[in-house]
């Protein structure tokens, strides 16, 4: 799908052919000599200077608070309704556009144009599901959507998610979504949000569209192209670059303009000599040249392909070498005389040197052909240095008008029978495949033979491939931070049944990049060494529904990488194996494709598109992985445990879940959630006989409250409050090892407050004591999930919230006794007491009181995953004493804490250590979404004589009045927080 928006074509500079004059368009450096418009400012434009009064702009007022940018559009008319999806422009048209571009940094060098981030209103056709299909009359406010996007350096856009941005000097920023509004009356458009970075001296642009006044769209501010396309490196997630030799085709009727919408484009390479070919929807007889609505020398119709010459995306304009373009520009001389003619007629060809910001030298004059009956276009020029391996992105586009883009297709996914399988059989292990070698698969995934081996229930398997190479690109452009870039895969099916398992599979054997590819540093070459790749091995276990499988790890595997054989072997144990189970196998590669062998279909973790592919970072939730109980700085508030608190009264079971941020509304059916997917759920697990071999996994029965996408809402992203009635639904479901069945007749309550960041679930649970063990989950389709597990009903927590009086506050410099011992946490995590002091350097001095440290305490233990946090003391500062400000529901800005993460390659592998040996103290900041960003160590000391964990760190802007959380965690059995005097054992300090 393209973004038709209304944009010039980035050509910053055209020097001529025939003279030495440049041609300028519109360009930053043009921009530079206006009096830009800042956060604040009101602007006023001329009216009626478009045709279409609901997107003639006649005023725009602006202003800042904090970092949160209003923006009011007045408008000439806006009607009460307006005319959606219509039928004349396609799904996935660009239908209506209210838009502020902005320039955070003020520096026209950074970003296209100089602007970093895309504030808008609006309506894409057929959007969602849920809307009407065609030609409907509705009101602007209840269609349009708005949202926050990030202008990347090649003029793509992405949507934007608090997130930590390494920048390239090592330090980093937050980039978020504080919530984009829009706010329709009266003539105006009102659009709101938090732009990270913004300041007074911020520089903005506007811009309405309605694609049917495609030409004339309205602009305030002199508003350089900030494209949407498809950069060398920018192609969407799981999409390759086409290639010289290559055929692409693209959705139909995406723009509206025929002679831009780009139908299919084939291409041929004869020495260094590109040829073209579009087909267009439609090409007319002719064509409208110098418009009276094209600015004077500007590019009036561009029809081009940019190449890649060298695939190396920091050469060229974002990555882009040359150009070889039919255009049109509107000289003085002719501008306005509206001339009808033949596009060969007027339209120039050339092939033109694209250097970095857009400045582009012409080389030499190259051929066009245009045929009006075939609807064809046919460009060929020389390229210096283009190889059948280069990379081509191809655009049309029409000056304050709609431009098509094509630059991407899908990997290739070549699923490919063995000899074996060709007369009905399977791989099994001790079996050997061949496969033929790829003209399009890059070398590393091209799979030429594969062979198993089995010891036992050791299964040893050698990826055999055209080539290994000595070192990989990891982290590349046009990768989503979560995203596996590589894997390579064996499925293994132990007893031959299609029934039992997740599609017959019961283990995965996987190998794939680590958490250091995503390091932030981009496009980083690394060798290609078993140490830098993880192999692990998982079990897979059928829910009852087939897109929700679990997923958990087994074991670590073993791992061999041959640079000189060109081979990847994994090994690895799995029960019950023989030489009669049934392997399929797969090698990804996000970009490059990938390539599936054997007659079963491989599981597929790494498969582009997999719905296993983005869940969640490696740091938080990555692959059924459970972060439990973690108060995690990665996580989203709605699904992030910060306690629990449980009741049993004869069997009627109350557990709260206390959240760290439950919105008043939530978004459902998401894109990228597949239909009957489960979207959210908040989850209590009940093993009532306290039996690990009965129920699923020992677990006898779950309460819940979930929300399953149906097939008809797919994608809509429907915002409604988390009880609204059709959206989440409370149950309890029967547990057996086959899966879930429904107690239908079971009254199950469930109440959420916004207020107060907790959900609480309520029902009747056959047979539980207050002895039954509980497990509680909290999950996000898109952003992970976070367990923990009880031994007996527990009350987890203190409530933060009861401690709103600020006479209850602990400031520094305050001793607080908790005198009630704990029969439910383990010594390590139940303090005694806290005491604080600001030192003489203005440091902030802790120390934690537990009611014991032994001296050695056993690190990772057996099923705590890798990349969690396993033990944790902090305390929690608010500096200003403000519970708005800070994190979300807390208010507390900072932490100091000793911590301990069990690496990858630990879990499970438990040791016995001193906690001074094993953990580490940690300097956070915290943002009011909970993501940190760890500024710098700091000094702790542990006692096991005296039982006190001693933190001590310099905290910005501290005083004697700011308020203290302090708590103790143990993800595997809970947690003890003191947030107030009012609850502490003894009620008071000193």
């Amino acid at each position: 799908m393209k973004t038709a928006n209304c944009v010039r074509f980035l050509l910053a500079v055209l020097l001529l052919i025939s003279a030495s004059t440049p041609v300028l368009a519109q360009t930053p450096a043009q921009c530079a000599s206006e009096e830009p418009i800042r956060p604040g400012d009101t602007v006023t434009d001329a009216v009626s200077d478009v045709p279409a009064a609901h997107v003639d702009i006649t005023e725009v007022e602006t202003s800042l608070t904090g970092e949160r940018l209003t923006v009011v559009f007045h408008l000439r008319d806006l009607p009460e309704t307006l005319k959606f999806n219509r039928t004349e422009f396609g799904r996935g048209a660009m239908e209506y556009a209210c838009e502020v571009a902005i320039d955070v940094d003020n520096d026209l060098s950074t970003g296209p144009g100089g602007f970093d981030m895309l504030l808008s209103a609006y309506h894409i056709t057929g959007g969602s599901r849920l809307e009407p299909e065609s030609d409907v009359l509705a009101s602007i406010g209840a269609m349009v959507k708005a949202s926050l996007w990030e202008i990347e350096p090649d003029g793509s856009i992405s949507t934007v998610t608090y997130t930590i941005r390494q920048l390239a000097d090592g330090s980093s920023r937050t980039v978020g979504d504080g919530g984009t509004t829009v706010h329709v009356e009266a003539d105006t458009i009102t659009i709101a949000d938090v732009i990270p970075g913004i300041t007074s001296t911020s520089r903005l642009a506007f811009e309405t569209y309605d694609v049917q006044f495609a030409g004339g769209a309205d602009q305030i501010a002199c508003h350089d192209s900030y494209r949407k396309s498809a950069g060398a490196w920018g192609c969407n997630s799981g999409a390759v670059m086409i290639t010289p030799g290559q055929t692409a085709t693209d959705e139909v009727f995406d723009v509206s303009a025929a002679y831009l919408d780009i139908v299919e484009a084939g291409t041929s390479l004869s020495g260094e000599t590109l040829t073209v070919s579009f087909r267009f929807r439609d090409i007319p007889e002719t064509l409208t040249f110098n418009r009276t609505s094209t600015s004077t020398n500007s590019m009036e119709y561009s029809w081009g392909v940019m190449v890649d010459a060298d695939g190396d995306p920091k050469t060229g304009d974002g990555g882009f070498d040359y150009l070889l373009s039919a255009h049109h520009i509107a000289w003085p001389d002719n501008a306005g005389d509206n001339t009808e003619a033949p596009i060969e007629e007027v339209a120039k060809v050339s092939v033109w040197k694209m250097e970095p910001g857009g400045i582009t030298t012409s080389l030499r004059r190259a051929s066009l052909e245009v045929s009006a009956e075939t609807d064809m276009m046919t460009l060929s020029g020389r390229i210096p240095g283009i190889t059948p391996d280069s990379r081509l992105s191809f655009r049309t586009f029409k000056h304050l008008g709609v431009s098509d883009e094509l630059g991407c297709q899908e990997p290739p996914v070549i699923l490919k029978s063995s000899s074996r399988c060709d007369v009905g059989g399977t791989i099994t292990p001790g079996e050997s495949v061949i496969d033929d070698v790829s003209d399009t698969l890059p070398a590393h995934v091209d799979v030429t033979e594969i062979s198993t081996f089995l010891s036992e229930e050791t299964l040893t398997v050698v990826f055999h491939l055209r080539d290994v190479p000595e070192e990989l690109t990891f982290n590349r452009s046009g990768v989503l931070k979560d995203a596996l870039e590589y894997s390579w895969e064996v499925s293994i099916d132990v007893d031959g049944d299609r029934e039992t398992g997740v599609g017959g599979f019961e283990y995965i054997l996987f190998a794939a990049d680590g958490p250091f590819s995503k390091s932030g540093v981009r496009d980083r070459s690394v060798a290609l060494i078993a140490d830098n790749l993880i192999a692990s091995s998982w079990y897979l276990k059928s829910t009852g529904i087939a897109s929700f499988p679990e997923i958990d790890i087994f074991g670590w595997a073993r791992i061999e990488v041959s640079t000189e054989e060109d081979t990847i072997t994994l090994s690895g144990e799995f029960p019950g194996i023989t030489e009669e189970s049934q392997l399929a196998f797969g090698v990804y590669d996000h970009l490059g494709g990938a390539e599936e062998i054997g007659c079963l279909t491989p599981f597929g973790i790494g498969r582009p598109h997999s719905p296993f592919q983005n869940r969640s970072d490696w740091s938080a939730v990555t692959l059924g992985r459970s972060a439990s109980a973690d108060v995690s700085y990665a996580l989203v508030g709605h699904i992030d445990i910060r306690g629990v608190m449980t009741a049993v009264e004869g069997e009627t079971l109350t557990v709260t879940l206390h959240l760290r941020d439950i919105p008043e509304t939530l978004t459902f059916a998401r894109t990228g959630v597949p239909e009957d997917a489960l979207e959210y759920s908040w989850e209590v697990s009940v093993d009532v006989d306290a039996d690990s071999k009965t129920g699923n996994g020992g677990y006898d029965y779950m309460l819940s409250a979930a929300y399953f996408v149906p097939r008809l809402a797919q994608g809509s992203n429907t915002a409604a409050e988390i009880t609204q009635p059709g959206f989440v639904r409370a149950s309890l479901w029967g547990l057996d090892r086959k899966g879930y069945r429904v107690l239908a007749e079971a009254d199950i309550d469930v109440e959420v407050s916004a207020a107060g960041n907790t959900i609480t679930l309520s029902g009747e649970i056959p047979g539980i004591t207050e002895a039954s063990p509980l497990k509680v989950r909290a999950y996000d389709y898109l952003a992970g999930s976070v367990e923990m597990s009880t031994h007996g009903p527990p009350l987890m927590t203190l409530a933060v919230d009861s401690c709103r009086s600020d006479s209850a506050a602990i400031t520094p410099g305050q001793r607080v006794v908790d005198d009630a011992v704990s029969d439910k946490l383990p010594a390590h995590v139940d303090i005694t007491e806290v005491s604080s002091e600001l030192t003489g350097s203005g440091a902030l001095a802790v120390v934690l009181h537990l009611r014991d440290i032994p001296e050695t305490l056993e690190f990772n233990r057996k099923g705590v995953s890798g990349n969690t946090q396993e033990y944790r003391w902090e305390v929690s500062v608010d500096v200003d004493n403000d519970r708005e400000t800070g994190l979300t529901g807390m208010g507390t800005e900072y932490s100091l804490s000793a911590g301990h993460f069990v690496q990858p390659w630990a879990s499970g592998e438990a040791a016995h250590l001193p906690v001074s040996q094993a953990v580490e103290g940690d300097f956070w900041q915290l943002g009011p979404d909970g993501i940190g960003i760890r500024l710098s160590g700091i000094n702790i000391d542990v006692s096991p004589e005296e039982n006190t964990i001693t933190l001590i760190g310099h905290i910005p802007g501290i005083t004697s009045a700011s308020r203290l959380i302090f708590e103790a965690y143990d993800v595997l059995n809970g947690s003890d927080l003191i947030a107030c005097q009012a609850l502490s054992g003894s009620g008071g300090g000193e």
